[in-house]
């Protein structure tokens, strides 16, 4: 299986070789022959289809500007010179200000890797931390954590966009939602959590759901996604973690959406929490949940459905190391897992296809189990394996009565290996 890997990755890569394009280097002290020393300049310079890679070392500063992004880029952070470490968690470079994605053509796509955010309390007119905006194509974040410090004025938004994925994210958020505007948006393997004002004068109330869904639609695989409430904080009261005004909502097999808990509460019984979404508008709104998820917290606005929502998701890739794919499918059936590039989501007649058919390879056939469907590999990321490119696994299924399906994609990119230098 492992040798498998190795040769899948190194076909997908020679089949995209014509799309290779030039890798600049940031670095603050401009080590290891760094082009630039922040960010946006290296942003302003690249050419559509190029890579960033932006590090630090252990002589060098840590954190680097906001900026935005209004073309195909892949942005790869990481740490370099570092001792190795016992663990594949992938290292990641601090942003600070407002980070925004703009304007990707369709066919395109932006990709962001091992980075972690924070914006200062912003003034009037200043963007928010994180905005990916007007996104024909695709948009890729993976392991990046934004991280809302405890200060006011942190909302976040993914409006007109076709294809967002959030994958191995953290989102702390602070005392506004996440706001998705008819937009598309895959979690997984992702938490998005409420985060209690800071102590330094930053005081805020948390009035709101920690997302609000505008005429998009959310899918929720491997992620957990929780409403605000006491948590030790001054919250006035608990909140739900979804909000829907004509939008959809699909809650995976391994899931969990819950409000938040009622302040006083022990947390030991369902009606200790918040409904987990709520609608706040008359316009019709679906919310689909796999039978298999995390139960809801209660009670419920409104039974949600149950329908299966099978799921392919992953933790950290880092070259060198072993990874964990988990695939939930039919009980008692079987699942062929895949390689390939990612591309943006496609509805097909047998579920959503997330990778390129022409690239995609065979990576293991295996049986699920019968009482969850659930099956487990342990994978070895070569060495050589690039960092920031899109890889993607999804699992082919057969069910016990023959039918054929597709699980939700895990898009993959490979974190940098701290004792390689660039």
């Amino acid at each position: 299986m492992k040798t498998n890997l190795r040769t899948l990755i190194v076909l997908v890569c020679v089949a995209s070789a014509s799309r290779a394009q030039q890798v600049w280097k940031v670095n603050t002290n401009g080590e290891h022959g760094a082009h630039f020393l922040d960010l946006p300049a290296a942003v302003a310079a690249a050419a559509p289809g190029d890579t960033i890679l932006v590090y630090n070392t252990p002589t060098s500063g840590v954190l680097f500007s906001g900026t935005t992004i209004n073309k195909p880029l892949r942005i790869v952070g990481t740490r370099v010179g570092y001792p190795p470490t016992a663990t594949a968690n992938p290292w990641n470079v601090g942003i600070i200000g407002a980070l925004s994605i703009v304007g990707i053509a369709a066919g395109q796509s932006v990709v962001l890797s091992n980075l972690w955010i924070r914006h200062w309390p912003p003034s009037s007119g200043l963007a928010s931390p994180v905005n990916i905006l007007d996104c024909a194509g695709s948009v890729l974040l993976d392991d990046v954590t934004y991280d809302g410090g405890g200060y006011y004025g942190q909302w976040i938004s993914i409006e007109r966009c076709a294809d967002v994925v959030l994958r191995g994210c953290e989102f702390r958020i602070g005392g506004d939602p996440i706001r998705i505007v008819d937009s598309n948006l895959l979690l997984s393997n992702t938490w998005v959590v409420p985060e209690g004002p800071s102590t330094f004068g930053y005081a805020y109330t948390i009035q709101t759901e920690s997302v609000r869904l505008l005429r998009s639609t959310m899918t929720v695989v491997g992620s957990l996604v929780s409403g605000p409430g006491p948590l030790n904080w001054q919250y006035p009261t608990a909140r739900s973690a979804v909000a829907l005004d004509a939008s959809t909502l699909r809650v995976g097999a391994s899931a969990r959406v819950q409000g938040g808990l009622h302040p006083g509460a022990p947390g030991w019984y369902p009606g200790d929490y918040a409904a987990a979404f709520t609608f706040v508008s008359t316009a019709p709104s679906v919310v689909e949940r796999d039978p298999r998820a995390y139960p809801f917290s209660h009670p419920y606005l409104q039974p949600p459905a149950i329908v299966p929502c099978d799921e392919t998701y992953h933790d950290w890739v880092v070259a060198g190391y072993d990874f964990h794919v988990s695939t939930l499918g039919p009980a008692g059936g079987f699942a062929l897992l895949l390689f390939g590039d990612t591309i943006p989501r496609v509805p097909t007649p047998i579920g959503v296809l997330g990778i390129d058919p022409l690239t995609a390879g065979v990576l293991d056939i295996v049986p699920l189990s019968v009482s969850q469907g659930l099956y487990q590999w342990t994978l070895h990321c070569p060495s050589a394996a690039p960092s920031a490119y899109a890889f993607g696994l999804q699992s082919l299924t057969l069910s016990p009565s023959g039918a054929i399906g597709l699980t939700q994609p895990s898009p993959l990119t490979v974190g940098w290996p701290t004792t390689r230098i660039p």
